[in-house]
């Protein structure tokens, strides 16, 4: 019984040593990081880094089978997303998400002269990207001048789509979004985006793909998809302090 006391206390002791030392190890990164900022002439700020979460939500195509109308045959798509916060304006998100595009061309469509039949097509996709964001205010609940829990941002970078075919298309995404902090750890938003793609066969369907036989370069092709969504995330790291300009 003896021993089992005295091991148990050990035990204790190990781990109050090591909560111990943690907290002086924090407390150290603090104070270089404070005589940092100090010298640099910036104020020290605390952040959660890295966010990881999913979103849901629609989405459509824009192209040869609707090259104007916007939230036309909308389909579902989801995903998931990982954000890391370089600071309180700029932050770097990396998504993935599957979603499916439908189009169709009407026979008589004066854009697409020689066609006798309607031609239609569905395709399932698979899009891979990284972003970068640009909060339009100071994104925290800490207290800083003009900053907000609740913000919009914009958001640009490059990434790919993967289709059926066997085919892995290029795309510059681009788009805006808004987001709201509802706890220091919680976020909600909604975000509306477009892909750009540098191929011209998204349709998978060699009819659609360049109807009007114009074989038209990767850089002027019509075809785009766009996705609106809601998403949810969580902030799973431990605080990291920094300079606030640095």
């Amino acid at each position: 019984m003896r021993l089992n006391i005295t091991f148990a206390a050990r035990i204790k002791l190990q781990k109050t040593f090591k909560r111990i030392y943690l907290q002086r190890m924090a407390l150290k990164r603090f104070v270089i990081v404070a005589i940092i900022c100090i010298i640099a002439g910036n104020k020290v700020f605390s952040q959660y880094r890295f966010e990881i979460g999913g979103h849901a939500g629609g989405t459509f195509y824009m192209g040869e089978a609707n090259p104007t109308t916007l939230f036309s045959e909308v389909n579902p798509m989801y995903g998931a997303m990982v954000r890391y916060n370089a600071n309180y304006r700029y932050a770097i998100k990396a998504n993935v998400f599957k979603g499916s595009i439908s189009g169709n061309i009407a026979a008589d469509n004066p854009n697409i002269p020689g066609l006798d039949n309607d031609l239609s097509f569905q395709t399932d996709y698979l899009d891979m990207g990284v972003n970068l964001e640009y909060n339009f205010f100071p994104y925290t609940r800490q207290d800083e001048p003009r900053a907000s829990a609740l913000s919009p941002y914009i958001f640009a970078g490059a990434g790919f789509t993967y289709i059926p075919s066997g085919n892995m298309l290029f795309n510059f995404p681009f788009g805006l979004g808004v987001k709201y902090m509802i706890t220091e750890r919680m976020n909600i938003g909604a975000e509306l985006g477009m892909r750009k793609l540098f191929a011209d066969n998204v349709e998978n369907n060699s009819d659609i793909d360049d109807p009007s036989n114009s074989n038209k370069s990767r850089f002027v092709n019509n075809d785009y998809y766009s996705n609106f969504s809601f998403f949810i995330t969580f902030s799973l790291s431990n605080r990291t302090w920094h300079c606030k300009n640095l």
